[in-house]
């Protein structure tokens, strides 16, 4: 069956809508323990080319060591310009968190700490 009035807007529509389900409903994804980083990028209009800036510059805070919250908040906002006004400390402990859920393990005893409230 065709319907002419479905187009690419719905299709990525109901696929994003498809992994947030699955994500909350089955890893148990939310802002406070994200699962995936990607959503998040997803739901805050953070391009690919952000997300990856944003991998690079939280793996060079670790390796600095001396880790705190406004240090990467920093990066957030020169990164992520488009989200200066979402740019809180829940959102940055948000991306903390999954990034070192995702990909940086060694930022998790750091991720650990942060209490992020709603």
């Amino acid at each position: 069956m065709y319907n002419e009035d479905f187009t690419t807007e719905d299709e990525l529509a109901l696929i994003k809508n498809t992994l947030i389900e699955i994500a909350e409903g089955i890893l148990g994804h939310t802002y406070a323990q994200p699962k995936s980083i990607s959503l998040l990028c997803l739901n805050f209009k953070i391009n690919c080319d952000q997300f990856g800036k944003l991998m690079i510059e939280f793996t060079l805070l670790e390796k600095k060591g001396n880790l705190d919250l406004e240090k990467f908040k920093n990066v957030v906002m020169q990164v992520c310009p488009q989200a200066h006004d979402i740019i809180d400390d829940n959102f940055v402990k948000s991306l903390i968190k999954a990034y070192a859920f995702c990909y940086l393990e060694d930022l998790r005893d750091f991720a650990d700490t942060l209490t992020i409230k709603f």
